[in-house]
């Protein structure tokens, strides 16, 4: 497997906060919304990191 792009430079908040969706949950439930955004986050790090470990298997090893 080969990654063909860069790791997110971008952080999450201001990537979604552009989206009227996620920037009325914002300012409807703030609380609510940080904490979705926490766990977002967490599953954006780790999905970024399965990759790449994913990307570093050498496939003709068993």
């Amino acid at each position: 497997m080969l990654i063909d792009s860069k790791p997110p430079t971008l952080s999450l908040a201001d990537y979604i906060y552009n989206e009227t969706r996620y920037s009325m949950l914002k300012a409807g439930n703030p609380e609510r919304a940080a904490e979705l955004l926490h766990l977002a986050e967490g599953d954006v790090s780790f999905r970024w990191r399965l990759y790449q470990h994913l990307a570093a298997m050498d496939p003709n090893k068993e």
